[in-house]
């Protein structure tokens, strides 16, 4: 009878011990998996903050929630190309070739990287470098898919087919992207120049580039609806100034 009791005791102190056991991990796990889904929606919450500010031109502001998204998530791609962006922007192109390492290292031939890329050589002055890269961002490679979408990969490509002297090339991306522009809203990161003044900024560099090639007429009609769609007083000013010139060439181009 001792042994049976015993027995009971030991059953039963094993079963305590158990449900313990089991009410202690029923606890901490969620804890854990809690805290690891807090930690990546407050990163998330910071990176599209920043995209968000990247968008207004508040770079500061940026940068600030870039570095909390970092803190929290070292290693992911989007805050890094994010990072690298701000710095094309504020001209601080040896830190943005960092963060296109760190980039590169994460997710090397991405068209991401190629963009960034481009970028670079633009702010470099290196036109032609610029132009190979944009075109692989747009193409794509080792089996990813291009940006095709975005609009201010044209734009970007455009600007610098236009500097080394590719104008025709320059004016076909620029319809492309101006047609992709009218089709979806902006919502990208890398938008600092693309905001609900997008399409002045396509119509106003097509009115450029057709000046490039002597069309004048096209010129003027593209400039005109740059013209109507600015809201900015001082953007209006620069492109009326264009146009009085273009208006002056065709008259001296009639004589």
């Amino acid at each position: 009878m001792k042994q049976a009791g015993r027995f009971f005791q030991l059953l039963a102190l094993c079963l305590v011990l158990t449900s313990c056991i089991v009410l202690i991990s029923c606890k901490q796990a969620p804890q854990t998996e809690d805290s690891g889904g807090f930690n990546n929606l407050e990163a998330e919450k910071h990176l599209l903050e920043a995209q968000k500010l990247i968008r207004k031109g508040d770079f500061e502001a940026a940068f600030m929630h870039l570095n909390k998204a970092l803190s929290i998530r070292p290693n992911d791609p989007a805050i890094h190309r994010d990072m690298g962006w701000l710095y094309v922007y504020t001209d601080q192109i040896d830190k943005a070739a960092e963060e296109l390492k760190q980039l590169e290292a994460m997710s090397a031939g991405s068209p991401e990287a190629d963009y960034l890329s481009g970028a670079i050589y633009d702010r470099l002055e290196q036109p032609r470098d610029a132009v190979q890269h944009y075109r692989l961002a747009l193409s794509g490679s080792k089996g990813q898919p291009g940006l095709k979408s975005k609009p201010e990969l044209y734009f970007d490509l455009a600007a610098s087919l236009n500097d080394i002297n590719q104008h025709q090339e320059a004016l076909q991306r620029l319809e492309e992207g101006l047609r992709l522009s009218k089709k979806a809203p902006a919502r990208r990161s890398n938008a600092a120049y693309f905001n609900a003044s997008e399409q002045v900024n396509f119509y106003f560099a097509l009115c450029s580039t057709h000046y490039s090639l002597k069309n004048l007429d096209q010129a003027l009609k593209t400039c005109e609806k740059a013209a109507d769609l600015t809201t900015d007083p001082k953007e209006r000013e620069t492109i009326t100034d264009f146009m009085h010139k273009l208006e002056l060439l065709q008259v001296v181009d009639k004589i």
